[in-house]
């Protein structure tokens, strides 16, 4: 016997017994809710097994995804490997084509030297251009959209601009070379001169 209730054993071995009715009655009705309980214990039982077999599919199934997905993993890598062994290949065939033959470096060696002789090339042209672009030119062919440029005659060099209807009007009321010296009227200044140069890039390149 377990707490109130009954096993069919213990309830056998008490009905041998003799007892009354009512106590007939007591020991079927604690043997009847044992065995209420038990049929709980197995219904639950039976879900906790179900559960544990939907899992048990769930895991095969996952382990089935795995497996494909390792398979597929495989295949790149073995494309992969296949890939770096061609472009390896690829390389050697080119360096025994090469008078270089089998020296690398020597091709690394030319490309840096390459590299440098463009550098230097470009830094000539720079100063090529920078010292040609302050060769005299004749007036004529500056620029007359206000930038200031340097301008020259046979007495002096100076920096002015061509004016612009915005500014202070000249002594001559037309336009022409300026660079805001004014006379006692508070006119602008016209020069008139032959040739004209940009002005230097004075920046260092940045």
């Amino acid at each position: 016997m377990s707490g109130d209730h009954l096993d069919l054993a213990e309830l056998l071995r008490l009905l041998g017994s003799k007892p009354s009715v009512e106590a007939t009655r007591g020991m079927i009705g604690r043997y009847i809710e044992a065995c209420r309980m038990a049929a709980d214990e197995i219904t639950s039982l039976q879900d906790r097994l179900e559960k544990a077999e939907a899992e048990r599919k769930e895991w095969l199934n996952k382990a089935v995804e795995y497996q494909g997905f390792h398979s597929s993993v495989a295949g790149e890598r073995n494309r992969a490997q296949a890939q770096v062994a061609a472009l390896r290949s690829l390389v050697e065939e080119y360096y025994q084509k090469t008078p270089l033959g089998h020296q690398p470096h020597m091709i690394s060696q030319r490309v840096e030297d390459a590299l440098s002789n463009t550098a230097q090339a470009a830094a000539d042209h720079d100063r090529r251009v920078r010292s040609e672009a302050l060769i005299p030119q004749p007036i004529s062919t500056a620029p007359k959209d206000g930038t200031p440029i340097l301008v020259g005659h046979e007495h002096a060099t100076f920096i002015a601009w061509w004016w612009q209807e915005h500014e202070i009007e000249t002594e001559t009321g037309a336009p022409g070379w300026v660079n805001n010296v004014t006379n006692n009227l508070g006119e602008q200044v016209v020069y008139k001169p032959t040739h004209w140069a940009p002005l230097p890039d004075l920046s260092g390149g940045r």
